[in-house]
Formats: structure tokens, C-alpha cells, sequence
């Protein structure tokens, strides 16, 4: 393993290749070093604008904790590719993660336009035949100017094209639909304002609904948006997946709180993934439990909520996400806290 003892550099994008994206504008990783052979530090730059991850009608400010969540994805990628030696073309197969950005809460008039420095540390690697299998992740996220953003930690496994595409077609029993295979007319669709977002393009959520099991609704991102298909998918994205939970999250808030969607942030995220969530199959979201509480040792009066919401196709669970969240100033008293 050789050391690279050099400064980090923002001077220009890393190879698209390696992050898994196609359009250079949605890489945002500029460079990396191995600090020794299970650490590496990887650069970053957010961009000061973009049709995703700034498109919020939040007046908190700040960086989308998401747009933090997409770096980190990002840099594993690249670690895995450049530095353990997973061979381009093989499937990355998420199986969990966890993160927490706490910090960012407290720091949310920290310039969009911003250098980040992403310590990732590998452990648990899992090697078959002499190629690696599965590996965790635990990424510390700071500024370049060692500003501490936040922790993301991933489990993630790798097998080759042909594995994979049998693993998926014994499942299914037939090969899985592309997102470019699929009608791209969305219905009932919920209405931007209501999830914190300018854009319905970057809305994710139709047929909301409250049922007596909990307030549900379908996941149905625009198959032709680029930031959540940059390239050709057989499966719904993770990060779709957790941007559907978040708009779920705000609108649970909205409804059964009080609480306004352009003054939460998310603040943690746990997931656990057990399939594919299939693009041509209904995927259900439910809030399986929602609790909210008054931060009463915070000056600001801060609202903290936690959500377990189910994600399900045809009654299978495919995923279950813990989503927890912030809501400042500024926003309505919960009805249940002012008796």
C-alpha cells in the first residue's frame, strides 16, 4: 500500500467513471489521498447551485444534509474503485447505513459554495477468491477549514454484472425494467410547497394519504430527472428512496404536528435494505411510527421528531428507514404541546 503524502487539490472533478455518474455536474468529489491502507481522505466541492440538492424552499439556509449523504456515496465509490481494487462494471449492493448530522444543524449559515475533506475508514472486509465481497464504511464529513459536519457509516457488498443480473432475474422471474423502459406520465402527484421543494420534478411522493395503520403514500420519482437518474437504473435509487422518506417525514409533521416543512432539517437517517425495490412495481411508504418532543435545554426551542416509516411491494418490506429531524424557530406549536 503506498502512502500519498500530498496536498488535496479542488482544481477539477475526479473521473465520473469512478463515482458512478455520467454527467460531469453531478460529480462532486475533486481528489484523493490514502493516508494509510485503511484510511483515505477524499476531497469534495458542493456546488453553489443545483436543480436537486439547492432546490428547497427552506428559510433555514444551508446544505441539504442529502446533498452530504450523496458525497459520501460518491467517495466510497471511488475508494472502492481506485484504492481496493473493485474491478469498473461490477454492482455495488447497499445493505445498510447510518448518519448523523448534528453538526449541521448548528451550522447552517455555512456558505453553500463550500471545500469538504471526508475521512473514510474501512473495516470488515469480507474477500472471496482473493476479491473483495463487502466492506464498511464510517466517513467523518468536515469543511476544509476542519469545520465538522457530520458521520456517515455503510455496509456495502459488490458482485459482477453476470451475478448480478441472475440474482436479479431469478427473483423476479424475468429481466428488470430500465427507468427508460417505463412511461414517464406521473399522477396525483403531491404538490411541491408541501415537501419544502420549488421543482414538482423533484417531487417523489403521489397519493398521500391517512389510513388508520398510518399515513401512507407511493413513491414515484420523474424517470427523466437527472439528478435521480443520471444513468439507465433497473431499480429505485437509494437516495431516491431516502428523499421519498424525508418528504413523507415533512409531511407527517405537517399534518399531525403542526410543524413546517421550510423549518425542518434533517439530523439522522438509519436504513436497512432487503431487496430491489422494483421501478415497474407499487412502492408503498408508511409512517409506522412517528414521535415528536421540545428540545427544552436548546435556547432556540427546537422541535425533535423521529420516524420509522416501512417501505413495501406487494406487502413484501423492502426496506425499513429511521428518519430523524429538526424543526427551528419559527415554526407552529404542535397542537398536542400548548394544553
Amino acid at each position: 500500500m503506498i502512502v500519498e503524502q500530498r496536498p488535496l487539490t479542488d482544481h477539477s472533478s475526479t473521473d465520473r467513471r469512478l463515482v458512478h455518474r455520467s454527467a460531469l455536474s453531478e460529480v462532486f468529489l475533486t481528489d484523493a489521498v490514502a493516508e494509510d491502507a485503511l484510511t483515505y481522505i477524499v476531497a469534495a466541492q458542493l456546488p453553489p447551485s443545483h436543480a436537486y440538492f439547492t432546490d428547497h424552499l427552506s428559510r433555514r439556509g444551508g446544505i441539504d444534509p442529502l446533498l452530504l449523504l450523496e458525497c459520501c456515496r460518491q467517495a466510497e465509490t471511488y475508494v472502492s474503485h481506485r484504492y481496493l481494487d473493485v474491478p469498473l462494471g461490477y454492482n455495488f449492493i447497499l445493505a445498510s447505513w447510518s448518519m448523523s448530522f448534528e453538526n449541521l444543524h448548528y451550522r447552517n449559515r455555512i456558505e453553500q459554495c463550500v471545500s469538504l475533506r471526508l475521512s473514510v475508514h474501512t473495516e470488515v472486509p469480507r474477500y472471496i477468491a482473493g476479491q473483495l465481497r463487502s466492506v464498511t464504511f464510517r466517513i467523518e464529513i468536515s469543511t476544509a477549514t476542519a469545520v465538522r459536519l457530520g458521520t456517515v457509516a455503510m455496509k456495502v457488498k459488490y458482485t459482477s454484472k453476470e451475478v448480478y443480473r441472475a440474482l436479479r432475474e431469478s427473483r423476479r422471474g424475468s429481466a428488470p425494467k430500465m427507468n427508460t423502459e417505463l412511461p414517464g406520465a406521473r399522477h396525483g402527484v403531491v404538490e411541491a410547497v408541501t415537501v419544502g421543494r420549488l421543482s414538482a420534478q423533484n417531487v417523489v411522493l403521489s397519493d398521500l394519504r391517512h389510513t388508520p395503520n398510518g399515513i401512507k403514500a407511493q413513491v414515484c420519482p420523474a424517470f427523466d430527472n437527472p439528478s435521480f437518474f443520471d444513468h439507465p437504473q433497473d431499480h429505485v435509487p437509494a437516495m431516491v428512496t431516502v428523499e421519498a422518506v424525508r418528504q413523507l417525514a415533512l409531511l407527517a409533521l405537517a399534518d399531525e404536528c403542526g410543524l413546517s416543512a421550510m423549518h425542518t432539517q434533517v439530523s439522522a437517517i438509519e436504513g436497512t435494505f432487503y431487496d430491489y425495490i422494483e421501478l415497474d412495481t407499487t412502492t408503498e411508504l408508511t409512517v409506522a411510527e412517528l414521535t415528536t418532543r421540545v428540545d427544552t435545554d436548546h435556547p432556540g426551542a427546537l422541535f425533535r421528531s423521529r420516524l420509522h416509516v416501512d417501505v413495501e411491494q406487494e406487502s413484501k418490506t423492502m426496506c425499513r428507514l429511521v428518519m430523524e429531524l429538526i424543526t427551528a424557530r419559527g415554526s407552529i406549536t404542535p397542537a398536542a404541546m400548548t394544553a
